[in-house]
C-alpha cells in the first residue's frame, strides 16, 4: 500500500512541482530517487533483510516512479503539436506499458537467478542508459521553452 501511494497518492504533490520546478527538473529528482532505491535495495538484498527498510524504499520507488511518468509526460505533451497531443500521449502511454510488460518478464528470470541484488543491478544499469538519454535530450529546447520568432526589420 505505501508502494501505491508513492505512485499515485502523491501525484498532485508531483504535478504542482513538475509545474513549479519544470518537467525536467522533476524527471531528474526521480532518477536520483531511484538510484537512492536501488542502492538501498541492494544494501537490503545482501544483508539481512527488514521490512522496517523495504517499505520506505517501496514507498520511494512509487514516488520514484511518479515524478518520472509525470514530468515525463509533460515533456512529451509538450514536444508536440496540440492537433496530435491526445494519440500521441495515448501512443506512448501504450509503448510504456509493452516495455513496462517485457522489462516484467525479464525480471522473474534475473529474479531466479540473482535474486533482489540482481533486480536492483539491472534496475541501475536501465537508469543509467535513461539517464544518457536525458542528458543528450536535454540540449533540445522544450516547445515551451521556444521563445516566439521576432518579426525581422525591413531591409
Amino acid at each position: 500500500s505505501g508502494h501505491i501511494f508513492g505512485m499515485y497518492g502523491l501525484s498532485p504533490v508531483v504535478g504542482w512541482l513538475t509545474d513549479r520546478l519544470g518537467p525536467r527538473a522533476v524527471v531528474y529528482v526521480g532518477m536520483v530517487l531511484f538510484l537512492v532505491t536501488f542502492a538501498v535495495g541492494i544494501l537490503d538484498a545482501v544483508g539481512e533483510s527488514s521490512l522496517a527498510r523495504l517499505i520506505p524504499t517501496l514507498f520511494l520507488l512509487g514516488v520514484s516512479w511518479s515524478c518520472t511518468l509525470i514530468a515525463g509526460s509533460a515533456i512529451v505533451i509538450d514536444s508536440v503539436d496540440a492537433s496530435v497531443r491526445v494519440p500521441f500521449q495515448g501512443t506512448v502511454d501504450a509503448l510504456m506499458n509493452f516495455g513496462a510488460a517485457a522489462v516484467t518478464a525479464a525480471t522473474g528470470t534475473v529474479l531466479a537467478l540473482y535474486g533482489f541484488v540482481g533486480i536492483n543491478l539491472m534496475a541501475t544499469v536501465v537508469l543509467a542508459l535513461l539517464l544518457v538519454v536525458a542528458i543528450r535530450a536535454r540540449r533540445q529546447p522544450l516547445a515551451s521553452e521556444v521563445s516566439a520568432p521576432r518579426a525581422r526589420a525591413p531591409r
